[in-house]
């Protein structure tokens, strides 16, 4: 098989505090069998505040990795219990980051259809940002969404 058109409902909810904020995006991607696992492609909107970047993703079962290019660039990688030191790229400058994944979940079926699922602590710089936890289902079309 090779790379196919995919709709891509990404909601993500962040919590700090016990205060919590919740973004939703409805947006095309592409994906493509990639090794034993995928390779999931989309392009940032104003929704996310990331206009322009493109975010590339790695999908296996039990580890993903994210890459996003463009002004606001990051390289991130998710294996449960695993920490990861990455860097977050602004218009301002380069911020350090940590990951902390509690959830890393990868249920694509042999079309590439089903959901992502990631939770995880994130610290930028020496700041604790909170606790994320992001969904990425991925549909075959727009009258998959429920």
């Amino acid at each position: 098989m090779g790379e196919k058109n995919v709709f891509l409902n990404i909601s993500g909810t962040q919590v700090d505090s016990g205060a919590s904020s919740n973004v939703e995006l409805f947006t095309d991607g592409h994906i493509i069998p990639w090794g034993l696992g995928w390779k999931l492609s989309y392009q940032e909107t104003d929704i996310s505040g990331m206009e322009g970047s493109i975010t590339v993703i790695h999908a296996l079962r039990d580890k993903v990795s994210m890459h996003r290019k463009g002004e606001f660039g990051a390289r991130m990688e998710f294996r449960q219990g695993f920490p990861f030191v990455g860097s977050y790229q602004t218009p301002y400058g380069e911020l350090r980051l940590r990951l902390y994944p509690s959830v890393v979940r990868c249920d694509l079926d042999t079309e590439g259809h089903g959901e992502i699922e990631l939770k995880y602590q994130l610290e930028i710089g020496e700041e604790n940002i909170g606790v994320n936890h992001l969904q990425i289902k991925v549909m075959q079309d727009r009258k998959t969404v429920q």
